[in-house]
């Protein structure tokens, strides 16, 4: 697939969700590493306007609110840029948008149509299993669901900011998209990244705070064999670093990460597929989860 593609077919993303799933099920039976990453909208358009060598600064506050990076001075601004493309660089599959998602960071996908032509990737729904599980807007059926059978008895990292309503959801874990199930016999390790949206990260730049969350994860490098992240800003770098220095397994999932525990979201209210699956074992975040000014991060996207 190509970087400059203003939309995918239906037919594309299953073919994607397939390269997801091969490149999984390929891992497990050869016992080898793998990353797959996932452009952003926010980092993404930050990262193309700053190679593009357009006004990039203007990005500043809503990079710090949004994705909860502070970018304090041109140093900053640049150490970031080159860690989120490396993590891009790095990554054995990349999920990538189309339509808004693509057009708003559309000096980013010029920028890796160039850099990193022949980079394999597939549109990022496919991150996101429910769509694939029956027909769907994204999915006309005939589609096996193997990641379960795939990551089975793997003890799995997630790091997301909805801590405690992951912890409280683990023992209804298999009945959140019944009579589907994303995990199979999986242990769970939980961590949660600093949450600095919103402007909770007092104005710390936000190299400190990835410094401080790079050394909480090596603490737990033998705890775990797959990663599945979410934590903003954070994300690409994060998931970087736990395949190339801790020679672990990664999936930068991104915020879609709490559905996998059954954890609703502002975002996803209208979403007809997720809702279709919605049953007694979904819960609201928990009040431990909800940062302060949440409302101030796309309307509470992520809580309700």
């Amino acid at each position: 697939m190509q970087f400059l593609k203003n939309e995918y077919s239906i037919p594309e993303r299953m073919s994607g969700f397939k390269k997801l799933q091969d490149t999984i099920s390929i891992a497990s039976k050869t016992n080898s590493k793998f990353f797959i990453g996932r452009l952003s909208g926010n980092e993404s358009r930050f990262c193309g306007l700053y190679l593009a060598k357009k006004d990039w600064k203007k990005m500043i506050p809503y990079m710090y609110t949004v994705p909860g990076i502070c970018i304090t001075n041109n140093s900053s601004a640049f150490t970031y840029v080159t860690t989120y493309l490396e993590a891009v660089r790095n990554c054995n599959l990349l999920g990538v948008w189309d339509k808004t998602m693509y057009n708003q960071a559309v000096d980013f996908y010029q920028y890796l149509s160039r850099d990193i032509p022949y980079k394999q990737t597939f549109h990022a729904c496919a991150l996101e299993p429910y769509y694939f599980f029956d027909k769907s807007k994204y999915n006309t059926g005939g589609i096996t669901y193997t990641i379960p059978s795939s990551i089975r008895g793997k003890r799995i990292l997630i790091i997301s900011s909805h801590i405690h309503s992951i912890k409280s959801q683990l023992k209804d874990v298999n009945f959140i998209f019944y009579p589907h199930k994303i995990f199979d016999d999986n242990e769970f390790v939980l961590l949660r990244p600093p949450v600095t949206l919103a402007g909770n990260g007092d104005n710390i730049d936000w190299v400190h705070h990835f410094h401080y969350f790079k050394s909480e994860v090596a603490k737990i490098k033998d705890n775990f064999d797959i990663a599945l992240v979410s934590c903003g800003g954070y994300g690409m770098p994060i998931s970087n670093y736990i395949f190339k220095d801790l020679n672990k397994s990664c999936i930068y999932v991104g915020g879609a990460l709490q559905l996998f525990f059954g954890i609703n979201g502002n975002r996803w209210n209208n979403n007809e597929t997720v809702n279709k699956y919605k049953n007694g074992h979904w819960i609201n975040p928990l009040k431990e989860d909800i940062p302060k000014n949440h409302l101030r991060v796309e309307g509470s996207a992520y809580w309700c």
